[in-house]
């Protein structure tokens, strides 16, 4: 069963990543158009949070798919199978292309970065010091090692699982305690708090499974809305810093709030996201993963064409987000998801 609401949350998140390479100052408009305009920049800082609405919804997701009756749920290899189907082999794909284009010219890959990248880690997502090949496939170093907890907890039913997440974000919360500026960049990856985003996610599609009042579902949807304005217009002002740590899951609380009123609002009166989102939705892994090469292509075409006036920048920038979304829709319909159906029929 999909919630469309959701599959429209992961179109905002995949857009919001987007705005974030779009506007930041090492990003698409800073490198190849003539003047950056403050609107974007805005754009990008807010953009951060698509990343902490990912992992909430791959947490929540996670449970909802995993058990869709009760107590009825997939052994913890099929779990696994199922996820680096779908995980890797779309990676791997933009991975080689980014590392012909690498062994090329390297200037066009990671060229801000002071570490070098390391190819094996970035094709088995494994923790690194330098930036993968794919800059944002930092992201899905956590989401395998989430799926790996994940799929310990499945070892026992709904409850076995409960308990494995509260144990996780337990020892999160000693381990930060006890060492609060870890040097080993494995130390630090395992205690890095973002990870209880997924557990939050989690907690959102256990509760899901209960029955709540129409009252309840707009109050939750309401109040996240309200607290992710409260987060989001000093980011878009440039009033505060991006938070870190564990303020960072504290401002991906409203998210959640967003999340389940989205997730118990369908249940009652239907979808609320329009078809076209939510196709964008379905095509949010291929628009995540494709979207810095796309740009850069896109940069260097227009830096070609010597954009200087404002409405000739503002024509380039609406082109690029077109050329953005087309390549995911396409790599999605022709790529992902018949290369992922296939594995899943051959692979069981």
């Amino acid at each position: 069963m999909t919630i469309k609401n959701i599959q429209g949350l992961r179109a905002v998140a995949a857009l919001l990543v987007v705005f974030v390479h779009l506007g930041n100052p090492n990003g698409f408009e800073h490198r190849y158009l003539a003047n950056p305009h403050p609107f974007t920049e805005a754009l990008a800082r807010i953009g951060y949070l698509g990343v902490d609405l990912f992992f909430l919804i791959s947490g929540f997701i996670m449970v909802v798919t995993t058990f869709r009756a009760k107590e009825k749920k997939l052994s913890s290899i099929n779990f696994l199978k199922r996820r680096i189907i779908r995980i890797y082999p779309p990676l791997w794909i933009i991975n080689t292309f980014v590392l012909a284009v690498f062994l090329l010219k390297p200037s066009l890959v990671n060229s801000h970065s002071a570490v070098p990248t390391n190819i094996w880690a970035s094709y088995l997502l494994l923790p690194q010091a330098g930036n993968a090949l794919v800059l944002v496939a930092w992201t899905l170093v956590y989401e395998m090692f989430f799926y790996l907890v994940f799929a310990l907890g499945l070892l026992g039913g709904l409850r076995t699982l409960t308990l494995t997440l509260i144990a996780w974000v337990s020892l999160l919360a000693l381990a930060n305690r006890i060492n609060p500026d870890p040097q080993n960049i494995y130390v630090a990856f395992l205690q890095n708090p973002i990870v209880s985003e997924f557990i939050l996610g989690a907690a959102i599609g256990i509760m899901s499974r209960k029955s709540f009042p129409s009252w309840f579902a707009m109050t939750s949807f309401l109040a996240g809305l309200i607290g992710s304005l409260i987060v989001a217009i000093p980011l878009a002002l440039g009033s505060r810093g991006f938070p870190e740590g564990w303020t960072r899951v504290e401002s991906a609380i409203p998210l959640a709030g967003i999340l389940l009123g989205l997730v118990l609002l369908e249940r009652r009166f239907g979808a609320w996201t329009p078809r076209y989102v939510q196709r964008l939705g379905d095509a949010s892994y291929s628009l995540y993963l494709w979207h810095i090469p796309t740009l850069t292509l896109m940069g260097i075409i227009l830096h070609g064409a010597h954009l200087h006036t404002p409405l000739a920048q503002v024509l380039g920038l609406l082109l690029t987000m077109t050329a953005v979304i087309a390549v995911a829709m396409v790599v999605y319909r022709c790529l992902e998801l018949p290369l992922t159906n296939w594995l899943r029929v051959r692979c069981g």
